[in-house]
């Protein structure tokens, strides 16, 4: 007797039901089944756990590496810190040395300058009055200077380099851009320097009975 159709796809859902129970007990597909082996997908599982346990070893070194590289930045601040606290101890035991070694006869005095960036650098120029033969020397470093044309100059010219020639002669204790025409830009502050010296200088010859 012939199956009926119903009887044919009945017969073919509890199959295929039957397949599914295999699958799901064994991990296998009956018979060609298409079902990955339990090995298999456990080998593929594992390769997965491992692969994400490289990349949290590797951005823990990472992590590492970026703390060793923040330290060692911290230490150079610490170390450059100490070096200009020590620069500056330095300076300052100079500038009192110099400012307590004073006496009527030499012109001394402190100067505090600033940057456009808000730094601030001290010094202490400490001059004499120049003899007759200092003044002969503070002229030829002028002609020098000039190359001979100074006269033709603009009067504000002509003072900066006569202050460059008195500093060069009698300046005892002042910094190296006054006297080197090749490091010095802040021209201001030099002929500022050199207006106070002028001043005590007359101030000093007035004084002079020879």
């Amino acid at each position: 007797m012939a199956k009926t159709k119903e009887e044919i796809l009945a017969e073919m859902k509890k199959a295929q039901a039957q397949q599914r129970e295999v699958r799901e007990h064994t991990g296998r597909a009956p018979r060609g089944g298409e079902a990955q082996p339990v090995e298999e997908k456990q080998a593929k599982e594992e390769k997965k756990q491992q692969s994400v346990s490289d990349d949290v070893r590797i951005k823990q070194l990472e992590e590492k590496v970026q703390a060793l590289k923040r330290d060692k930045a911290d230490l150079r601040d610490q170390v450059e810190n100490k070096e200009q606290v020590s620069n500056y101890q330095k300076e300052q035991e100079a500038l009192s040395s110099v400012i307590q070694n004073n006496d009527d006869y030499h012109f001394v005095k402190k100067y505090t300058v600033s940057t456009a960036k808000g730094q601030k650098r001290e010094f202490v120029v400490k001059m004499h009055a120049p003899s007759v033969m200092e003044q002969a020397e503070i002229q030829q470093e002028f002609v020098d200077l000039t190359s001979g044309r100074g006269a033709g100059f603009l009067a504000g010219l002509q003072d900066l380099y006569l202050a460059i020639g008195y500093f060069r002669v009698v300046g005892d204790n002042v910094p190296n851009w006054f006297t080197d025409v090749d490091k010095t830009y802040r021209v201001d502050i030099l002929l500022d320097v050199f207006r106070d010296y002028e001043e005590w200088l007359d101030f000093f010859l007035q004084d002079q009975l020879q």
